[in-house]
């Protein structure tokens, strides 16, 4: 070992030394109060940023897609007896914002205020996420709202190839089949009763995780939120969220949308999960083939030099129980095909001969270097002590994690390639212009 690598590696024990590790508290109902250590290299500020995650999503939609996402629009629309104009004022007399979402497994609450305002604004969540009114009135705005954002994603090419690359590789009744946000259908179908009914349901404090970050210590933000959810009781249903396998072999569908000039594709593969073991070096691989610079082998081949392709990429979603790795890529009608294959056989180059040195350098070293920076604002600080604890990842994550990735080789990258982008297995989704157009 020469003294450069002496001395990066040196460098390298010295931040992992410095990465704060998770504090957790449960509570008596099962909520995980989480937050990252107090180190030098993670600042605090006035301001103090709440995180809370129920362990239920669009997954529980059942029969009624959109019906979640649905329902936590409406949770900041009135709660607890008090209009939305009364909530909004309140909450802009003292700068603090609230929001609340819908994933596939998780509804996310994240209020951001001054640390003297923490206790306000966490009153405020509380009542959004266990006391909603679903006024009327306000369930027709927010209904209006989503039919426009469906009817918007039925007439965007790249929107319809992602919804049916989906409901080809999760069949029907999986619960990641249906779009999240629904179909104009099902979200003109929902009523007063549906929301309230999945509230009841899926709304309940067992294993949530709050995660606080900024201005207020750990013990203080427990006591704050004993304060307002202690009494709170119950647990979310369970979600079976079975892994799928790919096709035997390539399958195609393509579509039409009048009007359009441009194709976009979606290809698709089920894939590993955060906690698999092949997580680390596929992400690696996935970087090289289609993010990096300028999207990776992807953007360099397929866009800028044989110029078939507005955009191309690639993205690996590793979520808590299955993932998918999909590529997007938007090209001319005629090009179809030979993107198609381009693609492809970009992928099976890499997944032949692997990452070079100097990619691999490259991809290793980017990884390395955001790390320390996705810790530099309370509400990453949040996030990132939310995702570690949700994903099991262990409390001195951050410490292990230069090792995790300094570990890799080559080799390992390109295998966990070779084991999991079957080309061969695709799901390949196509939606362009109409003949003649």
């Amino acid at each position: 070992m020469n003294q450069t690598d002496m001395a990066q590696d040196e460098a390298a024990g010295e931040i992992s030394e410095q990465m704060p590790v998770v504090r957790e508290t449960r509570i008596d109902n099962g909520m995980r109060v989480v937050s990252l250590g107090s180190v030098a290299s993670v600042a605090t500020s006035d301001v103090a940023v709440f995180q809370v995650r129920l362990m239920a999503g669009s997954a529980l939609d059942d029969d009624a897609p959109g019906l979640g996402r649905f329902v936590t629009s409406m949770l900041s629309r009135g709660s607890a007896g008090k209009s939305l104009e009364a909530i909004a004022e309140e909450l802009d007399s003292i700068g603090a914002t609230l929001g609340i979402g819908c994933g596939r497994l998780t509804i996310d609450g994240t209020t951001k205020s001054l640390a003297a305002d923490a206790d306000t604004i966490l009153g405020y969540l509380g009542a959004a996420l266990r006391q909603p009114d679903f006024p009327e009135d306000q369930i027709e705005i927010v209904r209006a709202q989503m039919l426009s954002g469906l009817r918007r994603a039925e007439d965007s090419t790249r929107a319809v190839a992602n919804r049916t690359m989906r409901e080809l590789i999760y069949p029907e009744g999986h619960p990641f089949h249906n779009r999240a946000s629904g179909t104009v259908e099902s979200v003109s179908a929902i009523n007063r009763d549906a929301l309230v009914g999945f509230h009841e349901q899926a709304f309940q404090p067992a294993d949530a995780i709050v995660a606080v970050a900024g201005g207020i210590d750990h013990d203080a933000a427990v006591a704050l939120v004993e304060k307002h959810f202690g009494d709170w009781q119950g647990s979310p249903p369970a979600v079976d969220v079975q892994s799928v396998e790919p096709p035997a072999e390539l399958r195609r569908e393509d579509g039409t949308l009048p009007g359009k000039s441009q194709a976009d594709l979606a290809m698709g593969l089920p894939s590993v999960n955060r906690g698999h073991p092949d997580y680390y070096a596929l992400s690696i691989a996935n970087l090289v083939i289609g993010r990096f610079g300028l999207y990776g082998r992807l953007g360099e081949s397929v866009r800028e030099r044989q110029g078939m392709a507005y955009y191309a990429y690639s993205q690996l979603q590793a979520g808590k129980q299955v993932g998918l790795w999909v590529v997007n890529a938007g090209v001319a009608a005629e090009n179809i095909d030979r993107a198609i294959d381009s693609i492809i056989a970009e992928v099976e180059g890499f997944n032949e001969g692997g990452p070079t040195e100097r990619e691999f350098t490259d991809a290793t070293g980017s990884i390395l270097g955001s790390m320390p920076l996705g810790l530099e604002t309370s509400g990453s600080q949040a996030a990132t002590a939310g995702d570690i604890v949700f994903h099991d990842l262990g409390h001195d994550y951050l410490q292990r994690y230069r090792d995790i990735i300094r570990s890799l080789t080559p080799e390992q990258v390109t295998e966990a390639a070779r084991t999991h982008l079957d080309m061969g297995r695709l799901t390949v989704a196509v939606v362009g212009p109409e003949a003649g157009e």
